[in-house]
């Protein structure tokens, strides 16, 4: 049985070592060698680097599409089923022309569609909230419970 090493002196390079020696002895398949960075990681390791820059950018279009649904009522912006004349099918690529003081242009019957986005953002909002929470109900009330007494829980 190898000999068991104080927590302080395992840090050391010579303990490792010894480590290794101790574990070979015992009977490791492969020879008597064990590579030092299997058994310990130094300085030398890589360092993981934060976020990088494509994920930043998602978590900024998250947060811009989010807040913008969360805060879509008390935006200066048209109701979204007021219809507006003159800007019925006109878009910022529209061939016929683009709607004045309009972002997206309007829809086929004149409702301005950044005002329309942004509520069904809000109702997507909901629907997805309501669904997490009936799936933590209906998945985490029964694996909870076979958690806490140890038993498998079947819902038929």
């Amino acid at each position: 049985m190898p000999e068991r090493i104080p927590a302080s002196e395992a840090d050391a390079p010579d303990a490792l070592q010894r480590i290794a020696g101790d574990a070979a002895n015992v009977g490791m398949p492969g020879g008597a060698e064990i590579p030092l960075a299997a058994v310990g990681a130094g300085p030398e390791t890589r360092r993981r680097r934060g976020l990088g820059f494509a994920a930043w950018l998602s978590i900024a279009w998250l947060v811009f599409v989010v807040g913008g649904a969360i805060l879509a009522p008390y935006l200066p912006i048209d109701d979204p089923q007021e219809l507006i004349n003159g800007i019925s099918r006109r878009g910022p690529f529209s061939k016929i022309g683009t709607a004045p003081g309009r972002l997206l242009g309007g829809d086929g019957i004149g409702r301005d569609m950044l005002s329309r986005l942004l509520y069904a953002g809000r109702t997507t909002l909901v629907v997805a909230t309501v669904a997490v929470l009936i799936g933590f109900v209906l998945g985490g009330a029964p694996s909870g419970r076979s958690g806490a007494f140890g038993r498998v829980t079947r819902i038929r």
